[in-house]
């Protein structure tokens, strides 16, 4: 706990447990999994699965299921873009694609259980507890998957989700303080903790939009925006209890219940009802989203290491990319690469000694590893870069098959 002429051309031109003995998990199968699924922590006939789901089949497909009731809430995919956490009562537990489950953690350091997971910028998973409002036992804390360890980001308090906002690494934290008042907390990385709106509502899920930045929150009825000058707005109406939700690169929002999984385009009007059955849908994830990722702290004077991995792309080229902010974008074959074209970005495709292995071909699972030799400059603290990549292939728009979306991260 204490442990505490177009500069576009370059990319342009490429792109063309309680206790786990007491838990029956059915490991994770690969072939189960497509990018682009919704996987989803769900409760269905009293029994705690996590069930995948194409969107438009209306079907749900069993990656991992448990023997008894664990209170299962929260599911999220890790830095490798590959390795599922789930969380359940005071336990989190991990597995990769083929692998046996493994206990990450047993035992929270404050909360009652685990309400809601979301992965930090520098592989660590970020961990909600829930807790009773009036006791305020709960609060936020990071997990190091690897090493376990952990540290707090806030205690003491009620949290009803959490979101993490990308582009600066802050955390944002719903905090129920008396029944149905809560406040938006925003936590930065240096523990400063700064109340950007306060409403008369229970809010049961955050998320961040990577089209804005913005932050949305749902609640029983209405889905809402705060956007980066802590303005509330509504987003739609009409809704049911928002248990979870995930929104796009193109801004279209979905959002999971119980029996239902709705779609909202980015004006929030409902354009498609998902899913429809017997799941209650408590944490709500898509899988292969984290295609570009840190697996660790960036420091000066050490070699950074980067996880690129495209599920769908196995044996394709691809291109990776680094720059000091992730608008306005490229756009490439109706797609925008999130990056700005700066002088970062035209070092990272011209400097091979320190951006490495930011291009070349993936391998048989679609995967790759980079890294950026940060020079030893003290000055460099503080910064903030991003990174994208994409995948190629020739017979897609623009040649891009896949792209990343922005994977931001702050120089210690």
């Amino acid at each position: 706990m204490t442990q505490t002429t177009d500069r576009r051309q370059p990319f342009a031109a490429a792109a063309r447990n309680l206790a786990l003995a007491f838990v029956l998990w059915t490991p994770l199968a690969s072939a189960q999994v497509s990018p682009g699924d919704f996987i989803g922590a769900c409760v269905d006939n009293s029994v705690d699965v996590i069930y995948a789901n194409t969107p438009g089949t209306n079907t749900v497909r069993t990656i991992t299921s448990f023997s008894t009731p664990s209170v299962l809430r929260a599911v999220v995919i890790g830095a490798d873009n590959a390795t599922l956490y789930a969380g359940m009562a005071q336990q989190i537990v991990g597995v990769a694609p083929g692998g046996s489950p493994k206990t990450v953690l047993n035992g929270l350091p404050f909360g009652v259980f685990v309400g809601e997971m979301q992965l930090d910028e520098d592989g660590r998973i970020l961990v909600s507890t829930g807790a009773n409002y009036q006791q305020r036992d709960g609060g936020v804390f990071r997990l190091d998957p690897v090493t376990r360890v952990m540290t707090t980001v806030i205690a003491n308090i009620a949290p009803q989700g959490i979101a993490f906002d990308r582009r600066n690494g802050d955390v944002l934290v719903a905090d129920m303080y008396v029944a149905n008042q809560s406040a938006i907390l925003r936590v930065k990385r240096d523990g400063t903790v700064a109340t950007v709106a306060t409403i008369p509502l229970r809010p049961f899920d955050l998320e961040y939009d990577p089209t804005t930045g913005d932050t949305m929150f749902g609640t029983q009825g209405t889905i809402f925006r705060l956007d980066r000058a802590s303005n509330v707005t509504t987003f739609a109406t009409n809704t049911f209890i928002v248990g979870t939700m995930h929104v796009y690169e193109d801004g279209r929002l979905v959002y999971g219940m119980s029996g239902r999984i709705f779609e909202y385009d980015r004006a929030g009007l409902l354009t498609a009802t998902i899913y429809t059955g017997s799941a209650a849908w408590h944490s709500l994830t898509v899988a292969d989203e984290h295609n570009v990722w840190g697996q660790a702290a960036p420091r000066v004077g050490t070699t950074f290491p980067l996880s690129i991995r495209f599920a769908g792309a196995p044996g394709k080229a691809y291109v990776a990319a680094a720059s000091f902010a992730s608008t306005p974008g490229i756009r490439v074959g109706g797609r925008t690469i999130p990056l700005a074209v700066d002088g970062l970005f035209v070092a990272s495709r011209n400097l091979p000694t320190v951006f490495q292995g930011f291009s070349g071909v993936l391998d048989a699972n679609g995967a790759a590893a980079a890294s950026v030799a940060i020079p030893s400059v003290a000055a460099l603290r503080g910064t903030r870069v991003f990174f994208a990549a994409i995948a190629l292939d020739p017979a897609a728009p623009g040649g891009v098959a896949y792209a990343s979306r922005e994977y931001g991260v702050e120089i210690r």
